[in-house]
């Protein structure tokens, strides 16, 4: 279970990955970006399902015509069954417009048929994937091959078929509807389409698959796989909250996206955009960063805030492992308020084992009652100013910044010059 829509993986990462022939293998891809897997053991086996397909070339050659696809889904599953009803020789004789009509869908069916099976064999070896998704490429493969398109090779190639076969054909197209043996193939050929996207993108990108560990953070090198030149960070940490300070611009609305879409994917089975990460697991994900009143619900800023927070902590009770992102936590009060109830917020959130916290905040005077704290790591990104100029690295260290740059970046954008001008107006 996650709440991460701050993340705009659907928006945002959807494009990385997308390279489905069809509107059914996307919504599978979209399925496997929006759902977050229950257990190390699932995530486990889809990465290894993942690096099968990027070990077996299969990303590279995987191809059809997408016409080939939409007229061969609408044969099997959408074209009534009155024209597969089985009738004797002499009958067919006179339904020659028909049977030439069949005759069509299966040279094309065998092609597309064909073509498929031919790249799965060249590419595919069972036995190095999962037990469990073994079944279903098994599935895929004994689908096709019940067609027996080899056995009627040479009439195919001459654009005919005999009654005989058209009768097995059409016999076998009810059944597998009547058991539902054709729906279930799409989806599982569609499902691993989904992969094979997956798996390109991931090979493109040079993500590497993360590790699972018991507790704290390890990751070399993360990076926001949008920005054309990151800037990569490690990122060591065995407590349960990093406390993020740093300037305006300094990127922390950045970095703390960077942490998030690591988590998350690890948690989808797919590779991370780092070096090398091991992290632990999460039974509920929540990421907030991008602010706003929530006008449908009547919630003002600070009240959405306080309902984000006492969702977290209510998933806690639950007993769940929970993963959260606050950007700028309790921004929407005076800073008096906000102070004081980021003291009881971080006070009662370190005492919690298991579940991990990352929150930005200007709040520098948090560092004289949680500096050195237990539970409580405190980081900021780099930034230094050379000659009233501020100079961002976007690198993070260790320790806590109270630099501020707002007064520089007002002058230098002449606003007070601006201010003290006499405007008249007609």
């Amino acid at each position: 279970m996650s709440k991460v829509d701050d993340l705009q993986l659907l928006k945002d990462f959807l494009a990385l990955f997308d390279t489905t022939l069809n509107a059914d293998a996307q919504t599978h891809l979209q399925q496997i970006l929006s759902t977050p897997l229950d257990s190390v053991e699932a995530i486990v086996e889809r990465q290894h399902i993942l690096q099968e397909i990027i070990n077996s070339g299969l990303c590279s050659v995987y191809s059809y015509q997408k016409t080939d696809y939409s007229e061969v889904f609408y044969f099997l599953n959408l074209l009534d069954n009155q024209y597969f009803k089985e009738t004797d020789y002499l009958t067919s004789l006179f339904q020659r417009r028909n049977n030439n009509r069949l005759i069509g869908h299966y040279i094309q069916l065998a092609y597309y048929f064909t073509e498929i099976e031919k790249i799965l064999h060249a590419c595919i070896t069972i036995k190095k994937f999962p037990v469990t998704y073994q079944q279903d490429l098994r599935f895929i493969f004994n689908y096709i091959g019940a067609f027996q398109f080899r056995k009627y090779k040479k009439q195919l190639a001459k654009g005919t078929l005999n009654h005989a076969a058209i009768q097995f054909m059409n016999k076998l197209v009810l059944e597998k509807r009547k058991r539902g043996d054709t729906a279930r193939f799409y989806s599982l050929l569609n499902r691993l389409e989904a992969y094979i996207a997956v798996a390109a993108g991931i090979k493109k990108m040079n993500f590497v698959f993360p590790h699972f560990g018991t507790k704290g953070f390890e990751i070399q090198g993360a990076y926001h796989p949008l920005l054309s030149n990151p800037v990569k960070n490690d990122i060591n940490i065995q407590s349960g909250m990093l406390l993020l300070t740093g300037a305006n611009m300094s990127g922390k609305s950045t970095f703390l996206k960077s942490f998030g879409i690591i988590v998350y994917l690890a948690h989808l089975g797919m590779a991370v955009p780092a070096g090398y990460s091991s992290l632990p697991f999460f039974e509920y994900i929540t990421v907030h960063i991008n602010h706003s009143d929530n006008i449908k619900n009547g919630l003002s800023h600070f009240m959405q805030e306080i309902v984000n927070m006492k969702e977290v902590l209510q998933k806690m009770k639950e007993g769940r492992r929970c993963f959260a992102i606050f950007d700028e936590l309790y921004k929407g009060t005076n800073y008096e308020d906000a102070l004081q109830i980021s003291k009881w917020t971080l006070e009662g959130l370190r005492q919690h084992e298991g579940s991990f916290f990352l929150i930005s905040t200007h709040l520098y005077a948090l560092k004289d009652s949680f500096d050195h704290a237990e539970g409580i790591s405190a980081f900021h990104l780099d930034c230094r100013v050379e000659d009233n100029i501020p100079q961002f690295t976007y690198k993070l260290r260790e320790g806590w910044t109270n630099l501020k740059i707002g007064e520089l970046l007002f002058k230098r954008e002449g606003l007070s010059e601006l201010l003290q001008t006499n405007y008249h107006y007609t």
